[in-house]
């Protein structure tokens, strides 16, 4: 099951929030999804295109101003937060 919340913060900023009850993520792969964020030139190796591109094209459009946070959920399953810049939720098209 895959349960996703889009929200504001407090600052404005946009948070996608992605919770699912899966099986979670390998170190190797939780490693990637961090150095995707901060190193556009990095070649994943244990993560796809389609991740790998959408953390790439974030990075690009927002540089600094975004973060990108992966974890496995205690119960199982992984944790994903997105935080975009942003004054209005209802800019964010999904």
């Amino acid at each position: 099951m895959i349960d996703i919340l889009v929200s504001q913060t407090e600052r404005g900023e946009r948070c996608l929030c992605i919770d699912d009850n899966g099986v979670g993520y390998h170190k190797e792969v939780l490693e990637e999804l961090c150095s995707l964020q901060t190193d556009s030139a990095f070649h994943p190796r244990f993560i796809g295109f389609g991740t790998a591109g959408v953390i790439k094209r974030l990075a690009l459009q927002y540089g600094e101003d975004f973060r990108f946070d992966v974890k496995n959920a205690p119960d199982g399953g992984a944790v994903t937060r997105i935080i975009l810049p942003g004054t209005r939720l209802r800019d964010l098209a999904i």
